[in-house]
């Protein structure tokens, strides 16, 4: 059993959160682009088809598990092992694309390993709880289809 470290968790989840909310709130100059719509539709998209897949296990921002969680293996996670993690990406992307400023650069950068930490430990979790998770792992990608 892999030792749970609660308080690393919440600050990785207090990172993330925190970035998502720079992003959203400070603004200083927005405007409509293409790129934007597009990478907020695509990070909407995926977070709804996540959250209907995941409608059998435990929805958690926390790396940890739940107890009484189980494998999803489908939906989004037939191809990709953490879609919500992709869809804040997604969407933090579409913020970046309606208002660049090297700030925001700099918070996407962050968000972007703190997700790779929560990652890893989710992963390390599920390798302990579920002996089909590391099968799991060899048939999809991380983050992106067919490359990551």
């Amino acid at each position: 059993m892999v030792k749970k470290n609660i308080v690393d968790s919440y600050f990785l989840v207090g990172i993330q959160f925190s970035a998502i909310i720079f992003l959203l709130v400070i603004i200083p100059s927005f405007k409509w682009n293409i790129w934007g719509i597009v990478f907020l539709l695509l990070s909407g998209l995926l977070l709804l088809w996540a959250v209907f897949s995941m409608r059998q296990s435990k929805l958690r921002v926390m790396p940890e598990p739940d107890s009484e969680a189980h494998l999803i293996v489908s939906g989004p996670y037939q191809y990709i092992r953490h879609p919500m993690y992709t869809s804040v990406l997604l969407y933090a992307i579409g913020m970046l694309c309606f208002s660049f400023t090297w700030w925001r650069l700099m918070v996407l950068i962050i968000l972007f390993f703190v997700l790779q930490l929560k990652i890893r430990k989710e992963e390390k979790y599920w390798k302990a709880k579920d002996a089909n998770y590391k099968n799991y792992i060899l048939n999809t990608k991380r983050m992106l289809p067919f490359l990551w």
